[in-house]
This record gives C-alpha cells, sequence and structure tokens, in this order.
C-alpha cells in the first residue's frame, strides 16, 4: 500500500510539472514568439502628406542626413578655386546671405554660378572680376547691382531672373559686350533709353514684369535674335 501511494504521488508530480512546462510555452507563443511556419511581417510604415504638398513623408523613421552644398565655407570655396586656378565656380543653392569680399581674389574667373541662394546684394568687390564672361543670380532677392559691375568689361550672359529687381540698374546698361540679358520674373516697370547701348545683344528677356511701355532705343539693338517682353502690361510698341 505504502508502495502504490508513493507511486501515484510521483505521477502527479510529472503530471503537474507537464503541465507547467506547457503553460510556460504557450505564454512565451501568446508574447510575440512565432510558432512554425510563421513568417515575421516588416514593420508598418505610416505617411502623412503636408498641406500644399503632393509627396508623401515617412514618420517615425530615422532620416539620414543628407549633405548638401549648402553646409559649405564659401570662403574656402574661394581659397581652393584660387589655388587650383579654376575657370568656372558652381555655388549653386548653397544658401549664401552674404558673399565674402575675398571674392576679389578670383580675378581669373571666367563663369560664375550663384543662382538659388539668399543673395540680397552684391559686394563691390565683384567688380575685380574682370576677365569674367558669364554671372548667373538668379533666383535670389537682389534689389540693385553695385556700379562696379561696370569694370566687367568682357562679359556676355548676365541672368538676373528671379529677383525683386523694380527697375534695371543703370550699371546693365554700360555692360556693352553683354550678348545674352536675362531679366524675367522681376518687378521692373519701365526700360531705360540707354538700353539702347547694349548694341551686342543677340538675346533681351523681359518677360514677366510690370513694364507699360518700351523705349525707341530698343529698334537700335540690330544684333537681337530673341526678344520677349510677354506678360507685362504693354499696350503698344515703340515704331
Amino acid at each position: 500500500k505504502t508502495r502504490r501511494t508513493f507511486a501515484t504521488k510521483r505521477r502527479i508530480h510529472r503530471m503537474r510539472s507537464y503541465r507547467g512546462c506547457s503553460l510556460l510555452q504557450e505564454k512565451k507563443t501568446s508574447s510575440g514568439s512565432l510558432g512554425a511556419g510563421e513568417v515575421a511581417r516588416p514593420a508598418k510604415q505610416v505617411t502623412v502628406t503636408h498641406p500644399g504638398t503632393t509627396k508623401p513623408k515617412p514618420t517615425g523613421i530615422a532620416r539620414k542626413r543628407v549633405s548638401t552644398q549648402a553646409d559649405l565655407d564659401v570662403s574656402k570655396e574661394f581659397s581652393r578655386c584660387k589655388e587650383e586656378g579654376a575657370t568656372r565656380l558652381d555655388l549653386t543653392k548653397s544658401s549664401i546671405v552674404v558673399l565674402p569680399s575675398s571674392v576679389k581674389e578670383l580675378t581669373h574667373l571666367q563663369e560664375f554660378y550663384l543662382y538659388s541662394n539668399k543673395l540680397q546684394t552684391l559686394p563691390p568687390e565683384i567688380g575685380c572680376l574682370v576677365n569674367l564672361e558669364t554671372l548667373a543670380l538668379n533666383e535670389n532677392s537682389l534689389t540693385s547691382l553695385p556700379d562696379s559691375l561696370a569694370n566687367l568689361k568682357q562679359i556676355k550672359v548676365l541672368d538676373l531672373r528671379h529677383n525683386k529687381l523694380n527697375e534695371i540698374p543703370d550699371v546693365v546698361y554700360t555692360l556693352t559686350s553683354l550678348t545674352i540679358l536675362h531679366l524675367r520674373f522681376n518687378r521692373i516697370r519701365e526700360v531705360g533709353e540707354d538700353i539702347a547701348n547694349l548694341v551686342n545683344l543677340s538675346m533681351l528677356s523681359l518677360r514677366e514684369n510690370k513694364i507699360r511701355e518700351l523705349p525707341a532705343g530698343i529698334g537700335k539693338l540690330t544684333a537681337l535674335v530673341t526678344f520677349d517682353a510677354s506678360n507685362n502690361h504693354l499696350k503698344h510698341l515703340p515704331s
């Protein structure tokens, strides 16, 4: 009888142990462990579309930092350009607010691209770039130009699109070597008679301004191939 009781107790103990293990296993499985044959699902990604945009942006995801030209040191770029003797310098979309006066050292430059920055003015030292042939200043916030630009005797292309010019700066009328002049998308209300000085112009764009009339001097630009004055307030053209 004693042996039979002892054997019964051992069987009860084993059954309890087995049930305990089973319950523990079920608890683990229910808390997130994958069963046999199950495949892990990728984390759900939520996207939101901000007002005024059409491109959804991910949320809750670490964004990688993108290195852009906006991080550059302009003065260091000038120094590098000078050391290398480069004739072309492109500082497009560099978030430049003020152009350092050290620009005067780049006298060897022939092409200078500064579009899509935050420039409101240019330093007088820009006039030291006497070998400059192309100066791209579009998509800034310029309201005027320094008189020192008159020193650019070899300039052929001047791009001033998408700025805040209320008038054509007087210094532009002195740049007689110009062949291409972009002035569209400004706030220009009138064109001076001195436009007749730019006899080498083959392309003149005055589109998207507030010009009400054109001076007779336009007729002296006999080298013009392309002349765009659309989307202004013109009522007639000079004879």
